[in-house]
């Protein structure tokens, strides 16, 4: 958090044309260092495809997109630079680096990724997953952010890639960038319908909080359940489920430990849960038998990555090795709670099939 607030007020900085020649005439006086030969830069999508390097600059923006990338640079516009970088396109989706703007800790690179079809991308609730490894380091810097900005008459989106507080190895340094995937048009549901007057009252509920710290309403205690929130609250546990998988990935490589056994069961158990939700939404309007046998599995393997998750724990404390115990104790817990907002997604899709 503390972070946060410190790189959004470094951002609000304005620099004098006095104290950015006095920056440039530092950097030019800084003794040249050794560099190592690298590979190309290469950008790669959806399973390592590997394309060649091909010319791209902050022209090839539309002048809407352009508009919110010169906002997004601010003051460091004169600084970035137009890299001559990758670009990629795989199942319809094209992504260009379009600038990028560097110093000693900080690195933000700038990617348009544009729809090719204009169905996927239709507003913009977009969410790209990047990764960029480290020579200097066996941790990876990589994160799943939002779109920026988006053009709906290209059907392109604009991302913000932060790589802000990794130390760069180099003055100069290329980059491998990987972009795993894309997630379009789930995170948002707003309706204008006004709340039934028959559900409003001048008591107050009660509240409890969760061991994971997040306050919720004491259950039972709503006279009826609202009509038209299942797939909000179908969405919202998926999103969950996926977060949870996020931080147990990036906390792997912040801790820079290596999958145990355990672990790799039930990521395992989990990627199967993942596929039977999939499943489930698929042939939700059509075939609400297949729903059913889904969920019910997906269910069951909750129930199998719980056990899983009780065995890791007492095997991890027979242990004598406390740091061992404290990283992977809470990478543990992650793939348990992700596990269940699994059941729980399961469960509303239970719900949505009683209602159909």
């Amino acid at each position: 958090m503390m972070e946060q607030k410190y790189r959004r007020e470094m951002d609000r900085v304005e620099l004098s044309p006095d104290q950015r020649a006095r920056i440039v005439q530092a950097m030019v006086e800084e003794p040249p260092r050794k560099q190592r030969r690298r590979p190309p830069v290469r950008l790669l999508i959806a399973a390592a495809l590997v394309c060649g390097v091909l010319t791209t600059s902050a022209l090839a923006l539309s002048p809407t997109l352009r508009d919110y990338l010169a906002q997004a640079l601010g003051s460091f516009t004169s600084y970035s630079q137009k890299p001559e970088g990758a670009a990629a396109a795989d199942q319809n989706i094209e992504i260009r680096v379009v600038s990028a703007v560097t110093d000693q800790y900080r690195m933000k690179i700038y990617v348009e990724a544009q729809d090719l079809t204009g169905e996927y991308f239709t507003d913009d609730r977009i969410r790209i997953w990047w990764e960029v490894p480290r020579e200097w380091g066996s941790t990876s810097v990589s994160s799943a952010p939002y779109c920026i900005a988006y053009d709906s008459e290209t059907h392109t989106a604009l991302f913000e890639l932060d790589m802000s507080g990794y130390q760069r190895a180099e003055v100069s340094e290329e980059l491998e960038l990987t972009v795993g995937w894309f997630l379009a048009g789930i995170y948002t549901e707003h309706t204008d319908e006004e709340l039934p007057a028959e559900l409003l009252s001048d008591q107050y509920l009660e509240t409890m909080t969760l061991d994971n710290g997040d306050m919720v309403l004491v259950p039972e205690q709503t006279p009826a359940e609202l009509e038209g929130t299942d797939l909000f609250r179908l969405s919202s546990s998926v999103d969950d489920l996926a977060d949870y998988a996020w931080t147990t990935v990036k906390e792997l490589r912040i801790y820079e430990i290596e999958p145990d056994e355990h672990l790799q069961q039930m990521a395992g158990t989990l990627l199967e849960m993942a596929n039977g939700l999939l499943v489930c939404m698929e042939n939700l309007e059509k075939n609400q038998a297949k729903v059913y046998e889904e969920a019910t599995r997906v269910k069951k393997l909750e129930n199998t990555l719980n056990v899983q998750f009780h065995r890791s724990i007492a095997e991890l404390f027979s242990s004598d090795d406390l740091k061992k115990i404290l990283k992977y104790r809470e990478i543990y817990s992650h793939m348990n709670h992700a596990s269940d907002k699994g059941d729980a997604s399961a469960d509303i899709l239970l719900d949505i099939i009683v209602k159909l």
